[in-house]
C-alpha cells in the first residue's frame, strides 16, 4: 500500500544481472558469485539448526526451573 521508491532501482540494484533474487545462496555454478559456498552451507545449517537449538535451549530453561522449586 505505501511503497516507496527506492533511487537506482531497489533490490539487486548495482549487481551484474539484478533483480530480486540475485546475490541469495545457493547456485555456485560460476566463479563470479558473491561469497564462498562454505559460508552458504554454514548459513543453511544454522537455519535449520535454530529451531532445533530453540527448543532445546526453552526445554533446558524449563528443567532448571523446575529443580529451583
Amino acid at each position: 500500500m505505501y511503497k516507496r521508491q527506492v533511487p537506482g532501482g531497489g533490490a539487486g540494484a548495482g549487481v551484474p544481472g539484478g533483480g530480486a533474487g540475485a546475490g541469495v545462496p545457493g547456485g555456485h555454478d560460476s566463479r563470479t558469485h558473491p561469497w564462498p559456498r562454505r559460508l552458504s552451507r554454514l548459513q543453511r545449517r544454522g537455519m535449520l539448526y535454530g529451531p532445533v537449538g530453540y527448543l532445546r535451549a526453552r526445554r533446558a530453561l524449563r528443567t532448571v526451573g523446575l529443580e529451583a522449586r
